[in-house]
């Protein structure tokens, strides 16, 4: 079913943009210090 497929590419992109919202923060946190 695409429904299927749908929600497992939204559940990817959801993923990276976690990930890579945590990446930004690490970065910020390391320059402050």
């Amino acid at each position: 079913m695409r429904i299927s497929n749908h929600f497992t590419s939204t559940d990817l992109t959801a993923s990276c943009s976690r990930v890579t919202i945590y990446l930004v923060s690490c970065l910020f946190i390391t320059a402050k210090h």
